[in-house]
């Protein structure tokens, strides 16, 4: 009975063990991802029907190949919101969490010789940060387009382009 006993409490310490460092590696991947960035970090562009527009300076990055990637983050209005859940509702994809929808962080590609970008993910969020729902796409950039002349991001990427 002795030996049996010794074998469980050395498993018992290896899966404490192996707990106590996932938790430490999570923790650790929670604090350093660009997606959970301090607040302080959002920078406001402007406001329309949607909401209100910030971009993550911090997180602005260009390649050799002069493409540049960067964060936006869009606090939704009350009646994009509507609009939102009903396109939820209609796609089939709606779930009650939805119903605590408040903002957006989505991540943009975007080719500064053509002023072509692409959506390369988005997460959506409650107010309380919980994540509600995300989308990745894969990155071909054939498919990318231009953004609607004088919307927001429109005028976000040609001031970011003029600087890199």
């Amino acid at each position: 009975m002795y030996f049996k006993d010794l074998l469980t409490f050395r498993e018992d310490q290896k899966l404490k063990h192996a707990v106590t460092i996932v938790l430490f590696v999570l923790v650790l991947c929670f604090c350093v991802s660009p997606i959970n960035a301090a607040t302080e970090n959002w920078t406001y562009i402007d406001t329309d029907r949607s909401g209100k527009w910030y971009y993550d300076k911090e997180s602005l990055a260009g390649t050799r190949t002069g493409i540049v990637v960067f964060w936006v983050k869009i606090v939704y209005s009350k009646e994009r919101l509507r609009e939102l859940l009903y396109e939820e509702k209609a796609n089939g994809t709606y779930k009650k969490s939805h119903d605590s929808w408040d903002y957006s962080l989505s991540n943009y590609a975007c080719e500064c010789d053509r002023l072509k970008c692409g959506l390369q993910g988005s997460i959506a969020y409650s107010a309380s940060g919980d994540v509600l729902h995300t989308f990745s796409a894969p990155p071909i950039t054939e498919k990318w387009e231009k953004f609607r002349p004088g919307s927001i991001l429109d005028k976000l990427i040609n001031d970011i382009c003029k600087t890199k």
